[in-house]
């Protein structure tokens, strides 16, 4: 079986006795799938886990899943915005819509490359300081809220850490936008709006 989404754990009591699983199975979350596919004595291959490296690249399923994740919220951005993305008019134009981004890997990256190839005003936000270059490349302007905590004020859970970005600049950004497409993804955790 090859899936793209992970199995929930109905789902993976269903599959055959001894099967190949194949997929984004994030597994720090999925206990009670890997339990039933455990019992259905199942292998799992959960391709989140496989390292990015030149030797895997071949494997490689998360990137390829970023970049067209990225690419479609661009279009989708576009799409379901009552403003123009003017790409390149000739003629007297409306305001092009104004985006933000948060996170600047590669599906960020590719997000901000599709609403700037599309004609949008694209503001980009990462923790990472070499992310400023990257979103910079592509048309963006960087929007720097400073640096996130370090050391033991860094661990999840932590006031500190909670507190990150400073809230009321990101919040300055999003009200701001008239899109705003976050690609920041913690492994295992479920995506959240700030």
């Amino acid at each position: 079986m090859v899936r793209v989404n992970p199995l929930d754990a109905a789902e993976a009591a269903q599959v055959a006795n001894g099967a190949l699983v194949l997929s984004f199975l994030q597994p720090a979350g999925a206990v009670e799938a890997l339990r039933a596919l455990a019992g259905r004595q199942a292998t799992a291959v959960s391709f989140d886990l496989l390292p990015r490296i030149s030797r895997a690249q071949s494997m490689d399923a998360l990137s390829s899943q970023s970049t067209v994740s990225g690419y479609r919220s661009g279009l989708a951005a576009a799409e379901h915005l009552a403003k123009f993305f003017p790409m390149f008019m000739t003629s007297r134009a409306p305001s092009p819509g104004q985006g933000a981004g948060d996170g600047c890997r590669r599906r960020g990256l590719q997000a901000i490359a599709t609403a700037r190839r599309l004609g949008a005003v694209v503001r980009a936000y990462d923790v990472r300081a070499a992310a400023k270059e990257e979103a910079e490349s592509l048309g963006a302007t960087f929007v720097d809220l400073g640096s996130p905590p370090r050391g033991p004020a860094a661990t999840p859970g932590s006031s500190p850490r909670r507190s990150w970005p400073p809230a009321r600049g990101l919040a300055a950004e999003v009200a701001s936008s008239d899109v705003v497409i976050t690609t920041a993804a913690v492994p295992a955790a479920r995506p959240r709006c700030c």
